[in-house]
């Protein structure tokens, strides 16, 4: 299931490092599909502080499990994730 390309854009969100107001920061690339799917790049920082504020943090939890386990997946040296 998940060596078919499509499914894997549907499922992950891609998550990188960038360097933001000289900053190393988590950033999730989230896919908008009523803009055409456009890519957003949100920092991991900041979806806390937006959930924070409407008093779920749920979504940010998510994408916060989503680092641990590729981070870990990456660890145990399993090349097919790399």
């Amino acid at each position: 299931m998940l060596e078919n390309e499509e499914v894997k854009k549907l499922l992950f969100f891609k998550i990188t490092k960038e360097y933001e107001k000289g900053e190393l920061r988590n950033v999730v690339h989230v896919r908008d599909d009523t803009n055409g799917d456009k890519v957003q790049k949100v920092a991991i920082e900041d979806l806390y502080s937006t959930f924070y504020e409407k008093g779920d943090l749920r979504l940010y939890y998510y994408f916060q499990s989503l680092i641990k386990l590729s981070a870990s997946i990456c660890f145990m040296r399993n090349y097919k994730s790399i």
